[in-house]
């Protein structure tokens, strides 16, 4: 694995062996040896360093740039990927998609098909470029053929959507969407398997949404876990009811802190599929599940809450919300 993808681990591989947990002590002495890395000109090394600089405590956004700059300047192809991926977010610089796309474009040279991916979808939606499109979209050629499923997805989407002016062509959607699960990325097995059973490709195929989901929730994806407990417990879509298999995969979804695992057992307590019908119950995990759910996809839960609280004591309910309360929210992407 290379420093893109391991941050701090990555500066701490420079110099530490694998196999044993660092002490505070030998964490400190390896990031003070980095630190001397970076300053003596090691690319690879300011890479690392500016990494941490960026998912530090005490982050410092410009700093960071400063030190992808030099690895960049040096032609680390980390360090342009870096770079360009500040100018596109305006991290520690202003943001500037022209001089992104120009140190992203330089670091395509390391071969990552998931980079040629994001770099072809940015491409592929810049305004009304239709020479940025084309070049977009053969970028997103290559990363697919170097085996990206994100590259996959987009192109899949993009042909659902009929967006950035692709015809619409459900045929080949399909065509994508099932090369990105084959290439066993469980967020893409997840994804076409709700197409299947939603009928969005064309086509209502339960056996084939069924495969696919599962064949996520088997790689341990919490919101397929989630996603397919919700089927298995409410039967929607006409999926067959198997209560106590929707069950079992609500409590792996609800270890991980899924909002839709929680649904589902809500589900089953409601309606006592699978368990002992349980009001109390069902209102906990309902009310775990709108709190859990930080995209607002499950908009039907507070009707269920509303339904199942007409079985419950006003006492009762205050004890569930002080329960409910102490469940922790996963904080957001880039919260300290």
């Amino acid at each position: 694995m290379s420093s893109r993808t391991l941050g701090l681990a990555a500066a701490l591989a420079l110099v530490l062996s694998i196999g044993s947990v660092p002490t505070q002590a030998e964490v400190s002495a390896s990031l003070k040896a980095v630190h001397q890395r970076a300053e003596q000109g090691d690319a690879q090394a300011q890479v690392a360093w500016g990494r941490h600089l960026v998912e530090g405590s005490k982050a410092d956004k410009a700093a960071a740039t400063a030190w992808f700059r030099k690895a960049a300047l040096q032609g680390n192809t980390d360090g342009e990927w870096m770079l360009g991926s500040a100018y596109m977010g305006g991290t520690g610089v202003p943001r500037d998609m022209a001089k992104a796309l120009k140190w992203m474009r330089a670091s395509l040279a390391d071969g990552s098909a998931e980079h040629m991916a994001t770099y072809g979808g940015l491409l592929f939606s810049q305004g009304m470029l239709e020479g940025h499109r084309q070049k977009g979209v053969a970028w997103l050629h290559k990363a697919a053929d170097k085996g990206s499923p994100a590259a996959m997805m987009f192109m899949g989407m993009a042909r659902l959507s009929g967006t950035f002016s692709l015809p619409k062509d459900q045929v080949e959607a399909r065509h994508w969407f099932e090369r990105a699960a084959q290439t066993g990325n469980p967020a893409s097995e997840k994804a076409l398997g709700v197409f299947y059973l939603k009928g969005m490709l064309g086509q209502v195929d339960i056996p084939k949404g069924l495969h696919w989901l599962r064949a996520a929730a088997a790689q341990g994806d919490a919101s397929a876990e989630g996603t397919l407990a919700v089927y298995l417990v409410s039967g929607q879509d006409k999926v067959p009811k198997q209560p106590l298999q929707g069950l079992a995969w609500a409590r792996k979804a609800t270890a991980q802190h899924d909002a839709y695992g929680y649904y589902a057992l809500g589900l089953a307590y409601q309606d006592g599929e699978g368990v002992t019908a349980d009001p109390a119950k069902a209102w906990y995990n309902f009310a775990v599940a709108q709190r859990l759910d930080s995209k607002h996809n499950l908009t039907h839960v507070a009707d269920h809450m509303s339904d199942v609280a007409t079985g419950l004591r006003l006492k009762q309910l205050h004890q569930l919300r002080d329960e409910v309360a102490k469940v922790p929210v996963p904080k957001k992407h880039g919260e300290s």
